[in-house]
């Protein structure tokens, strides 16, 4: 962390804690996000033509 905040240093305490903490992905595009299933359902309930009659196609 020590390059990240060179410009605006942190106490120590603060750093290792945020060192510590959980990250999360905050990017995730849907189609990694969500099965197939789900995004057949989504398609068909707005009305998108989709490239394949069926979901098994």
């Amino acid at each position: 962390m020590n390059g990240i905040f060179a410009s605006h240093p942190l106490e120590p305490g603060l750093a290792a804690r945020l060192r510590t903490m959980p990250k999360v992905e905050i990017h995730v595009h849907l189609e990694g996000a969500a099965d197939a299933a789900t995004v057949w359902e989504m398609a068909h309930r707005n009305g998108l033509v989709l490239p394949a009659r069926t979901l098994a196609e």
